[in-house]
């Protein structure tokens, strides 16, 4: 599961709730993490695909981030 904490995306696993990868970008000022977050969805390969807001020109940025299965 993907939860906003704080300025920081944490990733956990959804039955232990530990956590596995943190994810802290320069999301755009003023937004929350869950306001600039525009889609975000886990893929079958593991991998988080997520579109959210940078930076004080909220420009779309588009990236897909590897989720270990196993905590770090």
């Amino acid at each position: 599961m993907a939860q906003a904490d704080g300025r920081t995306l944490a990733i956990r696993h959804i039955f232990s709730a530990r956590e596995v990868v943190r994810i802290d970008r320069d999301w755009a000022p003023g937004l929350s993490v869950d306001e600039a977050i525009q889609q975000i969805q886990f893929e079958l390969d593991g991998r988080l695909a997520l579109s959210w807001l940078k930076g004080p020109g909220r420009e779309l940025v588009t990236e897909r981030v590897t989720v270990q299965s196993m905590a770090r």
